[in-house]
């Protein structure tokens, strides 16, 4: 019995030892970092960004390159700035080596706007040994990163998570910036798959003084520049159809190609095609994805909604309707505004729920539209 307490008193106390020699090899301003935190610090006064700022100049780097997010020209979602006011860190030891995960986020003040993270990789003398960056866009939700006490299963010991503030809980984008390359990923039909709920944005583990990216695969660029992950080839369009009510009618929405999620529709009836059109682009960058569609219950008007391939304009979610009266298609927004919500709602024999833009209201305002009426308006000359 006494013998196991001293095998334990004396683990204790080399346990002991082996932190405070740790402690006394990191840097001061290393320490300042793990012992300090910052929120909503947009000029970087805290104690915190100040001992970041003087490692970074200490070690030849821009303290305004670590602490400001910039896309770069070539992010496929549009080139977005940010400054980066919160801050925290966390120890890590890969092997026998030391490490100090340095967390860097965005106090998004509007929507739509800039979410992002900024990981850094610092060893214990404070020198950047790699970075990473994921942005979203603020009407989604947000980004958090999370350090797990142990290696998971793939052995991630860094995680960005996505958390969404919509009650969808979907975002239709996300963009990695690492090792020199931008590359942005898409999400398609109004649902997150299972792999990033479950998974994260990011998973990151760090070998030989540097990140190595688990997941996603940030390798493979035999495509073209616009990445397309798995788990969005698998949830492109496979060719939808939507029958009327009466069986009148019936609308086919396809992918354009097995390469491009750009959209093609084809309106018909039992007799051959009535309406036709196209929303490819010639760069697959410029076009529109449908969404969703669905009849009104009357079966007078197809509605559906779109959104930007190339991630213009995320917030805008333009919604078009066909109207049988006059087969033609015609866009909601010609007539009430630019429509904001990812979703919309039909009531009644042919009426339509959905938000608009408003000034002031990053939600948008509700609106309820008669397709008939817009379709009386729509075909006056």
């Amino acid at each position: 019995m006494r013998l196991s307490l001293i095998i334990a008193a004396l683990t204790v106390l080399t346990a002991n030892l082996q932190i405070r020699n740790g402690q006394r090899s990191v840097d001061p301003l290393v320490m300042t970092l793990l012992k300090t935190t910052a929120d909503s610090d947009f000029e970087h006064k805290s104690r915190f960004f100040q001992a970041l700022n003087q490692l970074a100049r200490r070690t030849g780097n821009s303290p305004h390159d670590l602490t400001n997010y910039d896309s770069g020209e070539d992010s496929q979602s549009g080139r977005a700035r940010a400054i980066l006011t919160r801050g925290r860190a966390v120890s890590l030891v890969s092997g026998q080596l030391q490490f100090v995960i340095v967390i860097l986020g965005t106090n998004p003040f509007g929507v739509p706007g800039v979410e992002a993270q900024r990981i850094l990789l610092l060893d214990s003398r404070g020198n950047v040994r790699d970075q990473l960056s994921c942005e979203i866009n603020t009407r989604y939700g947000r980004l958090i990163t999370e350090s797990p006490a142990q290696p998971q299963d793939d052995n991630a010991q860094i995680v960005i998570r996505f958390v969404s503030t919509t009650p969808s809980g979907w975002h239709n984008w996300h963009t990695i910036n690492y090792g020199g390359q931008s590359q942005t990923f898409r999400v398609l039909g109004n649902s997150d798959p299972v792999d990033l709920t479950s998974r994260g944005l990011v998973r990151l583990a760090v070998r030989d003084g540097k990140f190595r990216v688990i997941f996603p695969d940030l390798t493979d660029r035999k495509n073209s520049p616009k990445r397309l992950m798995e788990h969005v080839n698998k949830l492109k369009p496979k060719g939808l159809t939507y029958v009327s009510s009466d069986g009148a009618r019936w609308v086919r929405i396809m992918p354009v190609s097995q390469t491009c999620v750009e959209s093609r529709l084809e309106i018909r009836k039992r007799r051959g095609l009535l309406l036709r059109r196209s929303f490819a682009s010639p760069d697959c960058e410029h076009g529109m994805a449908v969404e969703r569609g669905a009849w009104t219950s009357d079966a007078r008007f197809f509605v559906f909604n779109a959104q930007s391939t190339g991630g213009h304009q995320p917030w805008h979610w333009p919604i078009y309707f066909y109207s049988r009266s006059d087969n033609q298609l015609h866009n909601l927004d010609k007539y009430i505004g630019p429509i904001v919500a990812p979703e919309f709602r039909l009531t009644g024999p042919h009426t339509i729920e959905t938000k608009v833009l408003e000034t002031g209201n990053d939600a948008g305002r509700p609106i309820k539209v008669d397709l008939k009426r817009i379709g009386k308006q729509a075909a006056r000359p």
